[in-house]
């Protein structure tokens, strides 16, 4: 490229194809100024832009500008294929270096009733089609405390993928460390087999579990209400037993991965926390103690109630003691249930999307007064809802991060 000075001559000339040796001259209007640059600056409004091809001829601006922008967009992306292919061969190489099984925990360090995923990968991240696994949780003294089924978790689009489990120390655990264990690996049967095969290789990996201090309280209860919680009656234990038919099950199906919102203004009063330990006096004078299962929220009778993930209703009807309920399925084996509603607005088998209404609260059931009961539950086990709400359960980029980066340093050993 070259440059001359002077108003009204020849400032630029460059080779762009197909317009070779081009002359681009920028021309006064009027007057004239020895400093061009300044002159520029100052009075870009005074001067126009030409364009002339090797013979002198004017080219059109509007068809010039638009080559040369369909050329850039042509070069750029050319390099970012180029630079795609890069990054895919790159990564590539860093799922062949995985050796052996991998177990990482996230969060790795947790407080008792804060669920964390387990994620388990294969060597190379192949996913074994047709194999069932078991992720359990040991305290020190080698107490099983946790377990939960592992489900197929794609990782990137390439097929490559882990099991995944999601699983919540007791909040009633020691604080410690804790040993995760995959157990139980086993190939489902397929249709000409008779019987399912162990599979081998199991791993482990350790998590911290931190102190944690809960509120206590207590509940006086009227007559009607120590009779609903002390009274045996076969519907109650008919509800109980279908409720936990469902918590037990773990899919395969993910729906939501987080972060969930709250089902009702995150600002609104708490009445209750998750975890509290509660003593509830009956009216004849005894009592018993209860660990609160989740948050009550001090919301008055017909507050609507907001599905905090995308799910699918997996129960929604009256029961004796919650009253009307309604639980959501959001991850194999990841529930959120909502009691004592004044009225349900899905029925069993809807799937609902974040935001949706999915009914109204209420005092039905034993309660002592409006308000919203909202409750998760993982593997079974009851955990807290902020964690849910906090980050993201399950958190692709940072399992793939950490991944590599045990990977890499595996490698350097």
């Amino acid at each position: 490229m070259s440059r001359e000075q002077g108003v009204g001559r020849k400032i630029s000339k460059c080779n762009i194809l197909p317009y070779p040796d081009l002359n681009i001259q920028c021309l006064p209007t009027r007057g004239a100024h020895s400093d061009l640059k300044s002159y520029f600056i100052g009075n870009l409004s005074k001067f126009k832009l030409k364009i002339f091809d090797a013979a002198h001829r004017p080219i059109p601006l509007f068809p010039f500008f638009i080559f040369c922008f369909l050329s850039a967009a042509f070069l750029h992306a050319g390099g970012v294929k180029d630079k795609q292919a890069a990054l895919d061969k790159a990564q590539a190489d860093e799922w062949a270096a995985i050796g052996e099984p991998r177990v990482m925990a996230f969060p790795a360090v947790l407080t008792p009733g804060e669920a964390c995923a387990v994620i388990y990968v294969h060597p190379q991240g192949k996913m074994p089609e047709g194999l069932d696994g078991r992720a359990a949780l040991y305290n020190e003294a080698g107490k099983k405390i946790a377990e939960a089924a592992l489900f197929p978790y794609p990782l990137d689009e390439a097929g490559h993928g882990a099991q995944a489990a999601i699983l919540s120390p007791p909040s009633t655990c020691t604080p410690g460390k804790a040993t995760i264990r995959i157990t139980s690996m086993t190939k489902r049967p397929s249709q000409n087999e008779g019987k399912a095969e162990s599979a081998s290789g199991t791993a482990s990996g350790t998590i911290i579990i931190a102190e944690r201090k809960f509120a206590a309280e207590n509940i006086p209860l009227n007559p009607s209400n120590t009779s609903l919680r002390t009274e045996s009656d076969p519907k109650k234990t008919a509800e109980s037993a279908r409720l936990w038919a469902i918590l037990s099950t773990t899919g395969t199906a993910i729906y939501s991965t987080g972060p969930f919102l709250t089902p009702v203004p995150a600002d609104t009063r708490r009445s209750s926390f998750f975890g509290d330990r509660r003593v509830y006096q009956y009216s004849n004078g005894k009592s018993d103690t209860a660990v609160h299962a989740g948050i009550d929220y001090a919301v008055p009778k017909g507050t609507p109630v907001h599905a905090p993930a995308d799910g699918k209703v997996a129960l929604a009807c009256p029961r004796i003691v919650t009253g009307n309920s309604i639980i959501l399925e959001h991850l194999p084996g990841v529930y959120s249930m909502y009691y004592h509603l004044e009225t349900i607005n899905v029925q069993e088998g809807d799937s609902v999307r974040t935001g949706d209404i999915i009914g109204l609260s209420g005092s039905t059931g034993l309660s002592t007064g409006p308000h919203l009961h909202w409750e998760i539950r993982a593997a079974t086990e009851n955990t807290d809802p902020d964690a849910f709400t906090a980050h993201p359960i399950l958190n692709r980029e940072l399992i793939m991060e950490k991944l590599f980066a045990i990977s890499i340093s595996s490698d350097l050993k």
